[in-house]
């Protein structure tokens, strides 16, 4: 009830009231041991909407930990930290540079799901670009990738 409740406030573009319904909905599960890997990738995205890609690595992490075949949390994660990237003030520093790398991992292997629906592709790919251009421009500077 409380996911299908998340649903229909997230297809309102109501995304506080969304990621408090999937909150509500994990802590359900929690007490019973278990995670939905699916329920965290729609709170990463309510939060990738808010414009807090802190919460929404978490969730996405924890979609991916819970579901690896399920490429929304890569692409949420990817997202979330193309964002981190961009609020940042440090520039080419290597916690930067080590983010641009998480983040394209993160959207290689969203590429490689097999439940990545094909229409969905270019939309990976255009972040798979914005995250390569990140490390191109911070390579360009002192930063050295490890």
């Amino acid at each position: 009830a409380r996911k299908a409740r998340g649903n229909a406030l997230f297809g309102d573009k109501r995304f506080r009231g969304a990621a408090e319904e999937y909150g509500a909905a994990l802590d359900i599960l929690e007490s019973r041991g278990l995670v939905d890997a699916k329920i965290c990738s729609n709170r990463a995205a309510c939060f990738i909407n808010l414009k807090q890609p802190v919460p929404a690595a978490t969730d996405a992490r924890r979609a991916v930990a819970a579901d690896p075949a399920w490429w929304k949390g890569h692409l949420y994660l990817g997202q979330a930290l193309l964002a981190l990237l961009n609020a940042s003030s440090h520039g080419a520093c290597s916690a930067n540079a080590e983010r641009a790398e998480q983040a394209l991992r993160a959207l290689d292997a969203c590429l490689a799901c097999a439940t990545l629906p094909a229409e969905k592709r270019p939309l990976v790919l255009r972040y798979k670009e914005l995250a390569t251009a990140k490390i191109y421009e911070m390579t360009g500077s002192d930063c050295v990738l490890q």
